[in-house]
């Protein structure tokens, strides 16, 4: 019959298009203590000699991201050296800051500035200071901020600010667990609460990876 004939001869129906499904952001991918090192040293060493008003371009290797990642679930810098790590990180919250306010600019600046020279230079600088003798005690919850930005915040100004809480954090986690019994156990309680989501529709981490200063350090502590 004509319908039969039809049938027969009819093309396939197109398959129906698939939807690309991107994977949540998971731990890096791991590499090699010896050779992340090595990475680190020598974009540490081109870093230091690069003025701090040059925009840094480009994707950083695998391996320096991969580094960010580790500090962010472990909380732990070992093995890499402090004098290195302060450069990447320094250069990695240039990137990320910069790459958020293309996304949304919604950080004030009066006329004439620029968020590099306003905001980015001064974090800069501060995470450069030589009077730091280690990581910051919120070094966790920088890493976490740094690997992830827009699963913690859609806006960059919030994202300054949280910067900005963890960076101006002078004391190193040596000199917290030296602290006094009470104020450490104040510390440690505290920092086992969960915290405050940034954004509503945020996914809170587990509660015991917070590295948090009880309110008795908040004067002492985070002056510069």
């Amino acid at each position: 019959s004509a319908a039969a004939t039809a049938t027969a001869t009819a093309a396939p129906a197109a398959a129906a298009p698939t939807a690309t499904v991107f994977p949540a952001p998971g731990p890096a991918a791991p590499v090699s203590p010896t050779k992340a090192c090595r990475v680190l040293q020598e974009f540490a060493l081109e870093a230091e000699a690069a003025p701090l008003t040059d925009v840094v371009k480009g994707a950083f290797p695998e391996e320096l991201d991969a580094i960010i990642a580790e500090v962010a679930r472990t909380g732990s810098t070992n093995p890499y050296p402090w004098e290195a790590l302060r450069h990447l990180l320094a250069r990695k919250i240039e990137m990320m800051l910069g790459e958020m306010y293309r996304e949304k600019p919604d950080v004030e600046l009066s006329e004439g500035e620029t968020l590099h020279g306003a905001f980015i230079e001064p974090l800069m600088r501060s995470m450069l200071d030589p009077r730091r003798e280690g990581p910051p005690f919120t070094v966790q919850r920088l890493c976490e901020l740094l690997a992830q930005p827009r699963l913690w915040f859609n806006s960059t100004r919030k994202y300054l600010y949280a910067l900005q809480r963890t960076i101006i954090i002078t004391s190193t986690e040596e000199a917290v667990l030296a602290l006094p019994p009470q104020l450490f156990v104040s510390a440690h309680t505290v920092a086992l609460q969960p915290p405050a989501k940034p954004v509503e529709d945020a996914t809170d981490p587990p509660a015991n990876r917070k590295r948090k200063l009880p309110p008795e350090l908040a004067n002492g502590a985070i002056a510069e």
